[in-house]
This record gives C-alpha cells, structure tokens and sequence, in this order.
C-alpha cells in the first residue's frame, strides 16, 4: 500500500515538472527579442525572393539587431534594479 503512494507521488511530481518545462518554454516564444532574430532570419533568408536589395536587407537586419542588443541591454539593467 505505501508503494502505491509513492508511486503516485511520484507520478505527480514529474507531472510538475513536465508542466514546469512547458511554462518555461512557453515564456520563451513571448519573447519579442526571439521573434525579431526569427524575422531578421526569414528576411535574410528570403531577401531575393521578397524583392530586396543587398543594401536593404543589410538595413533591416541592422536595425533589428539594434533592437535586440538595446533590449538586451534594458532587460539587463532591469535586472539590478530589482
């Protein structure tokens, strides 16, 4: 009978955990600065196919690193604030 518990102990624990990876996964793909390095990739790699010029998509993916290191470097001052 106390094997039984333990296993269902057990069992709820990992259930735990699993859903704790989930979250965890899941606030990765809120990130806004994830989402702008997929774009700058898409536009990269789609640039020709889209219209672009050389120059323009190096325009592009400029600014969007600009936005990522800048937010890089808010989120990391937001970080000794709290």
């Amino acid at each position: 009978m106390k094997k039984t518990g333990l296993l269902k102990k057990l069992k709820y624990l990992l259930e735990i955990k699993k859903l704790t990876k989930n979250k965890q996964m899941i606030d990765k793909l809120k990130s806004r600065k994830l989402w702008a390095a997929i774009l700058g990739g898409v536009i990269v790699s789609l640039g020709d196919a889209l219209g672009l010029t050389a120059d323009a998509t190096q325009w592009i993916v400029t600014i969007i690193t600009g936005y990522i290191v800048g937010q890089g470097i808010a989120d990391a001052g937001q970080g000794k604030k709290g």
